[in-house]
């Protein structure tokens, strides 16, 4: 595994400004360039940070985006209308709480999960630290390379004919006159399929009701081996086949123990403890809020100084 260490996180952008928003350069490398990254960021102030990488994985269309976020409470908070994305998201929160819908929050040391199709919200988001992934196959997760000119059109046009505000896109109907909304990423989404050629947008009906809240701390850990714990924490299904599923999981490491990384799927280490180990790596120990990434394919391992804890995130495989 290549381990890449930046110190910094890019300005984080208000609503209007990043959404709807492709990656650019420098947010992130293509698999080929960097086959693993940890990043770890920095509070400065009050300021809010986010740091932003893009991967492409395999050839069964996979996107995800990794990114760790930080909210002062003294920073302007985010907030966004009830909307469901055609996407997945895993959300983890490690201080403050994350709000996710009225009443409803991540605490610290919960994960949640959200389904594609799922609504969620309205969000009001402040005071918080944490990780969050989201992606998916096709036109699921328009990031990249093959989608970021047709993304920037779109939002060029949208622009032009409507207006954007509190997270909703407005414009008029020319054919009915009538006024019509749509949640601003799914109105760039569905432009950019236009452009492309595609089939039309659609955010398929939920196969999980609503975003699923785990509790780590309530599940157990066993031994899978000498120095290595697992404590799994759910799979969640999206495609068919026998990889169609998220995992999701934690491991705890010992001295001597070698955690195998799973070669058939495309894998994140999220640590929630310092002494993470890479294997490849030499002697070098990584610290906490540490993600490291193993494209599919690669034979890679992790090791740790004892009691060191990481989440584990298997992506799903189409077909």
């Amino acid at each position: 595994m290549k381990i890449v260490n930046p110190d910094e996180f890019e300005p984080h952008a208000n609503r209007a400004e990043r959404r709807p928003r492709a990656p650019e350069a420098g947010d992130g490398v293509a698999v080929r360039e960097a086959p693993a990254k940890t990043f770890v960021g920095r509070e400065r102030g009050t300021n809010s940070s986010r740091s932003y990488f893009r991967y492409e994985i395999g050839e069964d269309g996979l996107h995800f985006m990794l990114s760790r976020g930080v909210r002062s409470m003294d920073h302007e908070p985010f907030t966004a209308p009830r909307h469901h994305h055609a996407f997945q998201q895993v959300r983890w929160c490690d201080s403050g709480r994350k709000n996710f819908a009225p009443g409803q929050y991540i605490e610290p040391g919960d994960v949640a999960y959200f389904p594609k199709g799922a609504y969620y919200g309205p969000e009001y988001k402040q005071g918080h630290s944490g990780f969050a992934t989201q992606f998916g196959f096709g036109d699921e997760y328009q990031v990249g390379p093959e989608w970021q000119p047709y993304i920037r059109q779109a939002r060029a046009n949208l622009i032009s004919k409507g207006t954007t505000e509190g997270g909703m896109y407005t414009w008029v109907d020319p054919d009915s006159g009538e006024t019509r909304q749509m949640e601003t990423i799914e109105a760039a989404y569905a432009e950019a399929c236009r452009l492309r050629g595609w089939p039309p947008y659609r955010i398929p009906d939920a196969g999980y009701e609503a975003p699923i809240l785990i509790h780590p701390r309530s599940f157990d850990y066993y031994e899978r081996s000498a120095g290595v714990e697992l404590k799994p924490l759910g799979s969640f299904y999206s495609q068919p086949g026998p990889d169609g599923d998220l995992r999701l999981g934690m491991c705890r490491l010992s001295e001597g123990g070698t955690f195998e990384l799973n070669r058939d799927r495309a894998v994140i280490v999220i640590t929630t403890t310092a002494g993470l180990h890479v294997d490849g790596q030499g002697e070098a120990t990584y610290p906490v809020h540490t993600a490291a990434y193993s494209p599919l394919g690669e034979a890679d391992a992790i090791s740790g100084e004892p009691g060191t804890e990481a989440y584990i995130v298997e992506y799903p495989r189409r077909g």
